[in-house]
């Protein structure tokens, strides 16, 4: 079982409300602020068209009685452009190329799965925090659901960023290294 999907889609926004680099002094009510420093302040920048694709290719296919391979594929690709010469940082910082990646196999008592994630973007330097904004990135995770008393209770375990990349997303925060985490799923209907 192949699936496929493609969507183009346009957007016009008029007097988009986004945060800008702004001197505290051209900053109203701002008296409270450092006079001569910058603040990120929002404000409407006018117009702006974004075009973008978004695709995905997903499939399942039977190995044997209650086993099977699970994977997808997605893109998403934007393209933004705005009258203003003001760079926002919506437009700076937004993904252009977004891919998606999954494979696993299940079977009747779990589900393993390997997570892939790659962005690319503007690269950028927040001078705030001194901290780059690498212009791509691409991270791995994987996810483990145990599926226990008659497939109703169901354990989960997750790591992110399985190889502990150093990147930095929006506004230049460091993202964190390798991290986990858990779950417990109780299905009180029926069988999963």
């Amino acid at each position: 079982d192949v699936k496929f999907g493609m969507t183009g889609f346009y957007r016009f926004s008029r007097d988009l409300i986004d945060y800008i680099i702004t001197l505290a002094e051209d900053i109203p009510g701002g008296e409270n602020l450092i006079p001569g420093e910058e603040y990120f302040f929002a404000q409407n920048i006018g117009l702006m068209n974004t075009w973008g694709l978004e695709s995905f290719l997903s499939g399942q296919h039977s190995l044997q009685k209650e086993t099977a391979i699970d994977w997808g594929l997605s893109y998403q690709g934007l393209l933004s452009r705005s009258d203003s010469a003001i760079v926002s940082k919506y437009l700076s910082a937004h993904a252009r190329n977004l891919i998606q990646g999954r494979i696993g196999i299940r079977t009747r008592l779990f589900n393993l799965q390997i997570l892939t994630m790659y962005k690319s973007r503007n690269a950028e330097v927040a001078r705030e925090i001194n901290q780059a904004l690498t212009p791509d990135f691409m991270i791995w995770n994987l996810k483990v659901d145990a599926y226990l008393w008659r497939r109703k209770l169901v354990l989960t375990y997750q790591v992110n960023n399985l190889f502990n990349r150093d990147y930095a997303d929006i506004l230049g925060a460091i993202m964190p290294g390798r991290w986990m985490m858990g779950g417990i799923t109780w299905n009180f209907n029926k069988s999963l």
